[in-house]
């Protein structure tokens, strides 16, 4: 055998070339059997789910199928309503007219900015760009579309109810006002609505948080959301040397039975106190109490949503 495959060589690759394909063969042929097994587990898993709800009150059926089409209406009136009703209850107005002109609106921008500053946060204003409107103070107004314009007379009209929010809710201060979409709305479609950011950083107490976060999503002229915030507190107590270096001082019960440690101790007493008279009396320690801080100051803060209902009030 041996000699044979040496005189014919080719014999012996074809053999080994069919093994191989053999073997490739092999193995896919197990493979298709696995995958076909897989196959149908999961083919008798779907008829088993199908089977149950077929058999449940959740069948597809003509009668179901008409139930949900009426659950969906019946959904879909009450939402109309509600948004109607919610677009009536917070329909914004605003100052801006469409014959007034930029010098004008420019004019009355900078007047209320200058109110919410001076007039409502005072020294609570620690903004460094005039609550975030700093931008409209140049020329920019008279390069801007008069939906443009109206539009910053809208978020100006939305920023005054959340700058007396905070001033009804006694923040310490106010550092940021962002308002990251520029001039933009987001609009979601589905429900026929559109929202404006607002990003807010201030100085509060604990109980300030409660009022401040309480009066903006029960506010009754604007619609908001809090879509998220976060706390940080800082140290609230600052502990020295002084307050746990423990206080010694005389007892009024002197103990006669032992002269010589009441005078040790008496010795003990006068180099704390300095005094240079003779007292009686046991020394006994006592701790200095710290009075704890009467509320916690905490930064604040807060992303809110503006929401209105442009399509309900023609």
């Amino acid at each position: 055998m041996k000699d044979f495959f040496k005189k014919h060589p080719e014999l012996l690759y074809l053999l080994i070339g069919v093994i191989i394909v053999d073997c490739i063969m092999m193995y896919v042929w197990m493979g298709d059997k696995a995958a076909t097994e897989n196959s149908g587990t999961e083919i008798d898993r779907i008829r088993s789910q199908a089977t149950k709800i077929n058999d449940s009150t959740l069948a597809i059926t003509e009668v179901n199928a008409a139930k949900a089409l009426d659950e969906k209406e019946k959904w879909k009136k009450a939402y109309s309503t509600l948004y109607t009703e919610e677009s009536t209850k917070y329909e914004l107005k605003t100052q801006y007219k469409n014959t007034m002109i930029d010098a004008t609106a420019k004019k009355v921008i900078t007047s209320k900015v200058n109110y919410l500053i001076d007039e409502l946060l005072q020294d609570k204003n620690k903004t460094s760009d005039s609550l975030s409107f700093a931008e409209f103070k140049g020329n920019v107004l008279f390069s801007l579309k008069k939906d443009q314009v109206k539009r910053i007379f809208e978020i100006l009209a939305v920023l005054e109810e959340l700058v007396k929010i905070c001033d009804e809710a006694e923040i310490v201060s106010l550092e940021k006002v962002s308002r990251p979409l520029g001039l933009d709305y987001s609009v979601d479609s589905l429900l026929n609505t559109k929202s404006y950011r607002f990003e807010i950083s201030a100085t509060v107490t604990a109980e300030g948080v409660k009022r401040l976060m309480n009066r903006i999503v029960s506010d009754k002229a604007f619609y908001f959301e809090i879509n998220g915030f976060s706390l940080k507190a800082e140290e609230q107590i600052d502990v020295t040397g002084d307050d746990i270096i423990p206080k010694i001082q005389r007892s009024a019960v002197v103990d006669k039975s032992r002269p010589g440690i009441d005078s040790e101790l008496d010795q003990l007493q006068r180099n704390f106190n300095g005094n240079s008279e003779k007292e009686t009396g046991a020394v006994k320690t006592q701790e200095e109490s710290i009075a704890p801080f009467t509320d916690a100051i905490v930064k604040l803060e807060l992303i809110i949503d503006w929401v209105q209902f442009p399509g309900g009030v023609k």
